[in-house]
């Protein structure tokens, strides 16, 4: 009576630890797909802040393209006029190249005359002492 007793404990027990096993057989496999359905959450979520990590350089890199486009404009710019102002000082160093020359032929002309000039006045001065000495010569 006693072993037909434990027998059906033992049974019970049997029966019982079944249906824990069971509970937990179906608690894992809720689990895992709970798993299963965070990881694929995850996988989306990652995926979407990836995608908007992206948008996000390339909506910079359209911006910096923006940028440098308009630097660049500016650059052409500034060098066009730098170009302008280069050719503009180059006629006017021309100029004043030729100007100097003539001033400068202009300032030899006038030294020359002031040269002949002083040699006239020169010749002049001898002509006169050559005079006073020849009419007082004659005189003599």
């Amino acid at each position: 009576m006693q072993f037909a007793l434990e027998k059906e404990q033992r049974e019970i027990k049997i029966k019982d630890l079944h249906e824990e096993i069971k509970i937990l057989m179906f608690s894992t496999k809720e689990q895992e797909y709970s798993e299963q359905i965070l990881f694929r959450n995850v996988s989306e979520n990652y995926e979407k802040v990836v995608k908007k990590q992206d948008m996000i350089r390339f909506k910079n890199l359209e911006n910096d393209h923006e940028v440098l486009k308009k630097t660049n404009e500016d650059i052409q710019k500034d060098n066009s006029l730098l170009q302008s102002t280069i050719k503009y000082n180059s006629s006017l160093i021309v100029e004043l190249k030729d100007s100097l020359s003539k001033e400068s032929e202009h300032l030899n002309k006038i030294h020359i005359i002031k040269e002949n000039s002083s040699i006239y006045n020169e010749n002049q001065q001898e002509n006169s002492d050559l005079s006073e000495r020849q009419n007082k010569a004659i005189k003599k």
